[in-house]
Order: C-alpha cells, then sequence, then structure tokens
C-alpha cells in the first residue's frame, strides 16, 4: 500500500508579490444557476508559487467580494501542484470572473471532502463529500457502494471505526446500496466474450492524491490485470489478456455525483471495450438518454436498518460521454454501457440520490433530472495571465 500523501495549499511569500495576477472566467451555458460549481484548472509553470505545492499558505478566487477557498493538488506526487479547485457561483447563462488572491486573515475553511483506507471498517479505498460517501471493495468484486447522509457530515472516520456498523442508521448515515455480485454502483469492468469481466486476479495498490478540504482524490493502480482468468488457481478456458489500470476517483464539496478517470494499458493482448455498469434490483426502473450518456436506475432499492430491503427510494446512475458508447445492454444483475476507450483513457461521472437526504429525489422524473443536471454541469473556463 502507498502511503498517505496530504493536501499540500498555495504558498505566499515575499516573492509572491512578484507573482502575476491570474483571472479565471468561468462561464455557465445552462438554463440552471449554480451555487457551488467545482472549477478545475490545470496549474501553468509560469504560474508562480501557485505551483508549488510544498508550502502551506493559502490562496482565494475572488468576485464581487465573495472569497472562495482555492485548493492546490499535486497529483503525481512529484511535489508540485498540478490542479487547482475552487467552488463557483454562477447564474444560468451567465460568466463570472475570479482573481487569485492570498488568503490573508480569511479564517481557514471547513473541511468538506475527505479520503482514507480502511480494511477493518469498511473493506478499501474510500471518498466523500460532505453529503455522500462512496467506497470500492478492496477484494475480487471490486464494487462502488455508496453511504447515504441525512445530514451534511464528514463520515468516513467514523465508519472506519472497527466494530460500528454500517447497517444502523446514525447521524452519519447508513450503507445504503446492495451490491450483491453486481459490478456496483458505475462499477468498471472489461467487456469480453459477450460478458462483463471485473477487475479481478490482480495485483492493486491505491494512492490518496487530495483529502479535502474541497476536494478529494484516490488513486487505484491495479496491474498486470488477468483478464479472462478470474481465480488464479484455476486454469482459465481462453485466452488471457493483460493490462495494467489506473482509476483516478474524484469528489468535490457539496456534490452528489463524482467523477472516475480511467486510463488502460495493454500488456498482452488488443485494447479493449470497457463497461460502465449499475445492479438491478426488483422494483426500480431504467433510467436511459442515449442523447446524453445517461443510464441510472430508480426505485425501492435503498437499504435500512439491519439491511432490510426496499426500505426508501433511492435512484443511482452515471454520465457517459454519448460519442464513446458503442451499446447498452443488461445483464441478469447489472446494466450497462460498452464503451470504447480514447488513447486508453475513459471518464465519466457516477451519482446517487436516497430520498431520505436533504433535497433527495422523491420520483423517478425528479431523480432524471438530477442526473440530467450532473451532464450539464461542465463550466467553460478560461485561465489568463496579467504580468
Amino acid at each position: 500500500m502507498k502511503r498517505m500523501i496530504p493536501v499540500l495549499f498555495c504558498v505566499l511569500s515575499a516573492s509572491a508579490l512578484a507573482a502575476p495576477r491570474i483571472d479565471i472566467a468561468v462561464t455557465n451555458p445552462t438554463s440552471r444557476d449554480w451555487s457551488e460549481a467545482p472549477v478545475i484548472v490545470p496549474i501553468e509553470p509560469g504560474w508562480g508559487e501557485l505551483a508549488d505545492a510544498s508550502s502551506s499558505a493559502r490562496w482565494v478566487a475572488v468576485a464581487s467580494g465573495v472569497r472562495a477557498p482555492v485548493q492546490c493538488d499535486d497529483l503525481d506526487g512529484d511535489g508540485k501542484a498540478d490542479e487547482l479547485v475552487f467552488l463557483a457561483a454562477v447564474p444560468a447563462g451567465g460568466t463570472v470572473t475570479y482573481t487569485l488572491e492570498p488568503a490573508g486573515d480569511t479564517p481557514p475553511p471547513p473541511k468538506r471532502a475527505h479520503a482514507r483506507f480502511s480494511l477493518k471498517g469498511f473493506d478499501g479505498p474510500a471518498w466523500e463529500s460532505d453529503v455522500i460517501a462512496y467506497r470500492i471493495y478492496w477484494n475480487l468484486d471490486n464494487a462502488i457502494d455508496v453511504f447515504g447522509k441525512t445530514r451534511p457530515i464528514l463520515s468516513l472516520d467514523h465508519w472506519a471505526k472497527p466494530g460500528v456498523p454500517h447497517n444502523i442508521e446514525d447521524e452519519h448515515g447508513i450503507d445504503v446500496l446492495k451490491i450483491g455480485r453486481s459490478i456496483g454502483l458505475a462499477g468498471f469492468g472489461v467487456w469480453r466474450d459477450d460478458q462483463i469481466h471485473k477487475v479481478t486476479n490482480v495485483m492493486k495498490s491505491y494512492t490518496i492524491r487530495a483529502a479535502g478540504p474541497i476536494r478529494a482524490v484516490v488513486e487505484l493502480e491495479y496491474v498486470n490485470w488477468h483478464v479472462g482468468q478470474r481465480d488464479p488457481d484455476v486454469r482459465p478456458t481462453g485466452p488471457v489478456h493483460r493490462y495494467d489500470l489506473m482509476a483516478r476517483m474524484s469528489i468535490c464539496a457539496g456534490q452528489f455525483w463524482g467523477q472516475a478517470d480511467l486510463q488502460l494499458k495493454p500488456l498482452a493482448g488488443p485494447m479493449p471495450e470497457m463497461v460502465i455498469g449499475l445492479p438491478i434490483h426488483e422494483d426500480t426502473e431504467l433510467i436511459q438518454d442515449e442523447k446524453r450518456g445517461i443510464v441510472g436506475r430508480w426505485g425501492l432499492q435503498a437499504l435500512g436498518d439491519h439491511d432490510k430491503p426496499k426500505s426508501a427510494n433511492l435512484g443511482i446512475g452515471f454520465v457517459v460521454d454519448p460519442t464513446v458508447v458503442i451499446a447498452y445492454g443488461q445483464t441478469s444483475i447489472d446494466n450497462y454501457a460498452r464503451v470504447r476507450l480514447q488513447d486508453g483513457r475513459l471518464s465519466y461521472r457516477y451519482h446517487a440520490s436516497w430520498e431520505k437526504e436533504p433535497g433527495g429525489a422523491r420520483s423517478l422524473q425528479a431523480y432524471a433530472d438530477k442526473l440530467t443536471a450532473v451532464a450539464e454541469l461542465r463550466p467553460q473556463v478560461k485561465a489568463q495571465v496579467h504580468r
């Protein structure tokens, strides 16, 4: 296991006085007002001390007197910040320009995103915002699960405590989804021989690249993945293709959705199609919008205390670029989208909404609208450097 890499913030020192002024224009092309739209900007080498992730001073993004805290993340572990992220308020059809300034006496922002690993608590890596938490089972299933929350709170440290039951609701929430043998909530695998192959028979490790306060990022590394051989002690019935896979899972404060960024490298075998999937439960309805690349399920699929099935309505879904989708389909336990990779890469978003959460969906149409909003939440960002 790789060591945790803490979130590192940007620096202000005497030399920063000569740093360039950086304006970031954020445009909302939709008909929806955005109160907290995640804005992610690559950091350029010429941005002065913003590119230095070895120090701890803070910055803010300022627009019309509103000071939004900025987080700078070193995503490759080289000691240099690669991206900055902040939450922007942008009206429908509008553009707001933020200027990066030193935080000065601005109080530190509250922590609203977190990530950690636990085997005694929740069986693997997990990442959360203050409104929802996701985890991936660190076993042969490699399936993604979700914790629902009834109030804004960070819950992973609580769930990581040995002996704390996940199936009894408390102030931190509850495990609301039964995974079974499915691929999980927006789980990923390879499509081969007309079936889904999960990420099994593989060496794996994780790195926590960021753990708040605004964004959490967990990197999952799968090395020498043998597709076509689930159990290393059982002879495969067909050819075994081998791959290295990197999966970066991230989530921002205030968001119910997270993002998956995958990179697949063939070691032996062709570049395959991949699959994104969802579990199928009774008393749920399929949501599928091929124009927007949306697949979801809504209905009585939330677990209650002591794993009571059908205790409440729950929506689960994912959004992928529709131009990379080859086909939509389902097995006896999963809905899925088969997708082609572009230069070995794939990005998509995943989402859940429990009816007991604040603002949770209460109907099929309400959940479909939430997935549409996730698909549309793509700010147009332009950074300008003034020297």
